[in-house]
């Protein structure tokens, strides 16, 4: 008998594919050691640079192959399998068609002209969009770039459970949603306490004086550690000038409404959605900053948008008003970054036999800075080639959303 020919791909970047035959001797049996799955997981690794394969797409149709008779079925000749490293399949689902309560004529927005921008992460947001249920509103910011990678840590444990059985959404009245939403503020909670130890431990370096940095030193007194902790966490929401969440989901009114009284600027541009025609609506962001504090709906004083190692960091000014229509235009969101040009496995492809190491961490362009870093394919993985331009994701930014963006960096 002879091999059957498929072709593997990435499920993130389907233009990075290779061929594969597959022996007779294959085991259709994913539990089996000659499993296909198997070999499929083996030569990704080896032929597309995956480095955790977890899950197998069939393109086109968008079917997982996870059970044996899902492999008998699957696999013919000319076939293209998606690897995936956990994400969902990328693309439009042929088979199950779109969700019932989905938005087919969901507004898209893509916040970019000067910064560069990969079609897949388009199509990615397109499909998200107008597939799933109960969207009204998308927005992609000018470093938006393809979603690559499946979740980790906590974040992960939390996604698993909630989509482990192929369900795309939650009912907000549900008990489920209720139990997701708290989890998943539990994990922002997580996310917030881990920025407050990074700035304790940065601030006992700056300044080593402080006794109420201690706890931020390897050599802490731990007797002391319950004595010193409420005064640290003191003088750090003293010192805290903004404290963000990049990925998270925001229960706002929706559509956005001026948060002050009319004003002048109002009158010219005229009346906004009034506050009776309001309803509660969900922002999730992936990979974007907050424009507002939730608390008050009044625009953050600063917003960082940091650029690679290797660039400046800007800082925008958030501003909310009629032309813009008080953050509809940006859903209440900036970019969060330069975004990535490159995914982290073609990083590290390419750029591992373009430099050596040591030259992506000494000083460079006059900065005079050094990059200190554990992990060799890390330095690869975020070296600043791997990045877009920051300018230009930041010239797109004032005339997309007037934001006022200063000269300081």
């Amino acid at each position: 008998m002879a091999p059957t020919r498929i072709t593997i791909a990435l499920n993130t970047n389907q233009s990075q594919r290779a061929p594969l035959l597959i022996p007779p001797s294959a085991c259709t049996d994913p539990h089996s050691p000659t499993s296909l799955r198997n070999l499929v997981f083996k030569a990704a690794c080896s032929k597309l640079r995956i480095k955790k394969p977890s899950r197998i797409f069939i393109a086109g149709s968008g079917a997982e192959l996870i059970h044996e008779d899902d492999w008998k079925r699957g696999i013919r000749n000319d076939v293209s399998l998606l690897i995936s490293a956990g994400e969902e399949y990328v693309g439009v689902n042929r088979d199950a068609g779109i969700h019932a309560e989905a938005n087919p004529n969901c507004p898209v927005h893509v916040l970019a002209d000067a910064a560069a921008v990969d079609k897949l992460s388009i199509d990615q947001l397109e499909t998200t969009a107008r597939t799933l249920p109960g969207l009204v509103h998308a927005v992609g910011q000018p470093d938006i770039h393809p979603g690559t990678k499946f979740p980790i840590g906590f974040g992960s444990s939390i996604l698993k459970k909630y989509t482990s059985g192929g369900q795309v959404s939650l009912k907000e009245d549900s008990a489920e949603a209720r139990e997701y939403l708290e989890e998943h503020d539990r994990a922002c909670r997580w996310a917030k306490a881990n920025r407050d130890l990074i700035a304790l431990r940065f601030l006992s370096c700056l300044e080593p004086g402080e006794p109420v940095w201690s706890l931020g030193k390897n050599d802490a007194d731990v007797a002391e550690v319950h004595d010193v902790i409420p005064c640290a966490k003191a003088e750090l929401c003293a010192r805290r000038v903004v404290d963000i969440w990049h990925n998270n989901v925001d229960r706002v009114k929706w559509p956005p409404t001026s948060p002050a009284t009319s004003t002048a600027e109002e009158t010219a541009f005229g009346a906004t959605a009034s506050t009776s025609s309001q309803r509660h609506a969900y922002i999730h962001r992936k990979g974007a900053a907050p424009t507002q504090d939730p608390s008050t709906s009044l625009p953050l004083p600063i917003l960082p948008l940091p650029g690679s190692r290797g660039t400046p960091t800007l800082i925008l000014t958030p501003q909310l008003g009629p032309s813009t229509s008080y953050g509809l235009t940006n859903a209440l969101s900036l970019a969060h970054g330069a975004g990535r040009s490159m995914s982290r496995a073609k990083a590290l492809s390419t750029l591992s036999h373009k430099y050596k190491a040591s030259s992506l961490l000494e000083p460079r362009g006059g900065t005079g800075t050094w990059v200190v870093c554990e992990s060799k394919d890390l330095v690869f993985e975020e070296a600043p080639e791997a990045y877009k331009d920051v300018e230009a994701v930041g010239e797109d930014l004032p005339k997309q959303t007037r934001i006022s963006l200063p000269t300081v960096q």
